[in-house]
């Protein structure tokens, strides 16, 4: 588990560094400030994934579940639930049009 975990640690990093510099234009744009009430993961979130145009953003967690994220605004589009285990492992397929999970 240690391994998992400092993959997870890895990956979120990555995401913060990814993010940053839109995170830092949104917060002196007071105009793009926004708080987006989240229906986020019941438990840990374990993947992270972009689609290739970076429009939405996929999620699998610890609640058995994945979740597909408008980008932008952060809306939860959909939630897809066919593991019966954690999902550990999301990605979009080249074309943005399929998406892909692994898990226990």
């Amino acid at each position: 588990m240690p391994v998992v975990r400092a993959a997870i640690v890895g990956m979120v990093a990555a995401l913060m560094v990814a993010l940053a510099p839109a995170l830092k234009a949104a917060a002196q744009d007071k105009s793009m400030t926004e708080a987006v009430p989240q229906i986020g993961h019941s438990g840990q979130v374990l993947s992270v994934a972009f689609s290739p145009d970076g429009r939405q953003v996929l999620s699998g967690g610890a609640d058995n579940t994945l979740k597909l994220w408008h980008a932008a605004s952060g809306a939860l589009l959909r939630t897809f639930q066919p593991h019966s285990g954690w999902v550990q492992s999301v990605a979009f397929s080249p074309d943005g049009r399929q998406v892909l999970s692994g898990g226990r």
